[in-house]
């Protein structure tokens, strides 16, 4: 049977993970806050979509939910302010997705790591707190932190200089497709998190 630090390339000299998905199982609270606050301007999506669309910043999937229900008159900005208003305030009832969780604390003080999320910072810092995982992290890079984000390779690269360690001794602990390409594109190693469930 395999243990946490088999889930570590030997050839990684610093660790990133994505955040929702990846290391809290934060998806129904997300899809739930995201479904309430596009009802409340009469958009409705069904939930596969929004999976589809998730590892982009929030911003982002207003704007290509509201485009592709030909809502343009939409309010991106209150979706977006409703969704964070939802779920932060049940920020609370997530839970660490063990797992990946439990490979970052066999790698804390051996190796530098990150994390590298869609979501914006306050968000992220207020997720990580109430799961108690902050402390495990050297730094936080997020949607507000870097100008293009996933599927772009911008959130991860940020990641890898504030380590100090070059793109291709980094890995990625993601659960997307956008994350996963954006990984590939920094030219990182990516383990897909979804096969370790």
């Amino acid at each position: 049977m395999k243990t946490q630090n088999d889930l570590i390339n030997p050839k990684a000299k610093a660790l990133i993970f994505d955040l929702d998905g990846t290391l809290i199982d934060s998806l129904e609270l997300n899809w739930q806050a995201m479904d309430k606050a596009l009802r409340e301007q009469g958009i409705e999506i069904r939930r596969e979509e929004f999976i589809g669309m998730t590892g982009r910043s929030i911003e982002e999937i207003a704007q290509l939910i509201v485009k592709s229900k030909g809502r343009e008159d939409a309010d991106c900005d209150k979706i977006v302010r409703r969704k964070r208003e939802l779920a932060n305030a049940k920020a609370d009832e997530v839970e660490e997705i063990s797992t990946v969780a439990d490979v970052a604390r066999s790698a804390k003080g051996r190796i530098p790591m990150s994390i590298g999320t869609g979501s914006d910072r306050h968000r992220a810092e207020l997720m990580l707190t109430s799961t108690g995982l902050i402390g495990l992290f050297d730094h936080i890079v997020a949607a507000d932190d870097v100008a293009k984000h996933k599927p772009e390779p911008d959130t991860f690269l940020r990641c890898a200089e504030l380590m100090g360690v070059r793109p291709e001794e980094c890995q990625v602990f993601e659960d997307g497709d956008t994350g996963i390409e954006a990984a590939k594109k920094a030219g990182m190693m990516v383990t897909d998190v979804r096969l370790l469930f």
